[in-house]
Order: structure tokens, then sequence, then C-alpha cells
């Protein structure tokens, strides 16, 4: 997925997708997410509950996804797609949100853990057995070196609820 300049490029030989590429298939489906941010001394505690959608892009080398919800009292979401750079052989995330940001984040697949690298924040999710649940923790930093669950603390002594993203019934 090494970012090109193309217009109009289409071979009748391209290859189609590898294992690399069905390994997200993972999260294909309609997806249910409850979680809580942990109160901190600027900001009470506030509840997550957002819907997510993961689509296979037709041939099969990328996935698309759309996010709504709420954070507390805000409304949120966005667009993101998910891909397999085959040059530098990580999975790259662009995401686009409902405030205007832009993030474009390496994400990893280690001994069935996915994380999202950022360059202050992290994600790390991992589905359980039967593939219908997939909890996530997510960590910051200030200088990219330093990490620490997003209510601050050092990680012995955090209380973060990890989101817990659930399929819904009518998903895959």
């Amino acid at each position: 997925m090494a970012e090109e300049r193309r217009t109009g490029t289409w071979s009748p030989e391209a290859r189609g997708p590898g294992p690399e590429h069905r390994r997200l298939e993972a999260f294909i489906g309609k997806w249910i997410n409850e979680g809580e941010t942990i109160a901190t001394p600027d900001a009470p505690a506030a509840r997550i509950l957002t819907s997510d959608v993961y689509e296979s892009v037709p041939g099969g080398f990328f996935v698309f996804h759309t996010a709504y919800g709420r954070l507390g009292d805000l409304d949120v979401g966005g667009v993101e797609l998910l891909g397999y750079d085959q040059e530098r052989g990580v999975y790259t995330s662009h995401f686009f949100d409902s405030q205007g940001h832009v993030t474009v984040d390496d994400l990893t697949y280690d001994d069935g853990t996915w994380t999202w690298q950022g360059d202050r924040v992290r994600t790390f999710g991992t589905f359980s057995d039967d593939g219908k649940t997939l909890r996530a923790r997510h960590e910051n930093s200030d200088d990219g070196g330093e990490w620490r669950p997003l209510d601050g603390r050092h990680p012995e002594e955090s209380r973060v609820i990890a989101v817990v993203a659930g399929r819904a019934a009518n998903g895959r």
C-alpha cells in the first residue's frame, strides 16, 4: 500500500489478496462498542457507546470502516481505511474523524494482538477465540517514549476500563 500517484491504472494480471490481506477479515462485520473513560481531575467519567461497520472493499485488499456514536455528550464518528503495505511489511490505518482530524497509524499484528501505533496514542486490541468480542486498551504519551493508560496513571495503578466491542447479532 505504498502511496503512489496513478491515474486509471489497471492490470488484468493483478494478483489477488494474500494471507496478510485475509487477516484483516477478522474485523469484517457490525460491532457495538461499550466502555467508559476514567474520571480525571479535569473531566468526569464518560460513557462510550458506538457502532462500527467494517466492510471488505471490492478486490479484498482493503477494509472500509465507518464509526458512529457517543463519547459522553459528544457525537463522534469517522471513516477508516485499513490495508497492508507490502513494501514496508506493515498494516496501515487512515482515519478521518468527525472533528476534522486525519490520523495515519501503523497497525501491526503479533501473537493475536492488533496494535495501532501513532506518535502519541496507541491501542492494543485482542479478539476472543470465537471472534465475537474485541477488547481494546488505549494509551498515550507526551514524548512518544513513555506510555501510560489514558487515565494518566502508571500501568500497574491504572483503572482504565477497556472498550469492549461485540459483534451485532446480524454481524458476521
